[in-house]
């Protein structure tokens, strides 16, 4: 048995006691951690690290934000500017990462297809821009279609 197994299994066995008992085998608990150099979160790589998710936009950054609360519950982040691109920075534990990856990369499609609609109809019905020069809602803009659009838009604005 490994120290790693140790820990744990000491671990499980405080965690089903209480009183003097409980820290007893607390003590002995953080004595064998000691002895062996780390944590049971450093054998379990549970340690929290700086972790940066590169946020492209206004709608990826606000997905990165809600995965972040969603995971660890803190809406807590630093915004890093590097080399001309923006990044997100938390302190987070591997599995924590990973997790926010999954969340953002699960959600920010829709979030994507939902929020196309929502910005054209505010940009409509604040005179923005007008009507006829809204792109499809129910399709997702592409480059191509954007420009297209906006030099339209430019040629009216023009005359």
């Amino acid at each position: 048995m490994n120290h790693r197994d140790k820990l744990e299994k000491i671990k499980r066995l405080m965690d089903g006691t209480s009183g003097a008992e409980h820290d007893q085998i607390r003590s002995m608990y953080e004595r064998l951690e000691k002895k062996y150099g780390q944590s049971d979160h450093a054998a379990r790589g549970h340690n929290k690290e700086k972790v940066r998710f590169a946020a492209d936009g206004y709608l990826e950054h606000s997905m990165y934000v809600l995965a972040i609360l969603s995971v660890t519950g803190s809406a807590i982040y630093d915004d890093v500017f590097e080399e001309g691109h923006k990044f997100i920075e938390i302190p987070a534990t591997r599995s924590e990462a990973e997790r926010i990856q999954v969340v953002y990369e699960s959600y920010c499609p829709l979030m994507k297809e939902e929020a196309w609609p929502l910005l054209a109809a505010f940009a409509v019905k604040y005179g923005f821009i007008p009507e006829d020069f809204v792109l499809d809602p129910s399709v997702p803009p592409t480059d191509d279609s954007v420009i297209r659009k906006s030099m339209q838009f430019a040629d009216h604005l023009e005359n």
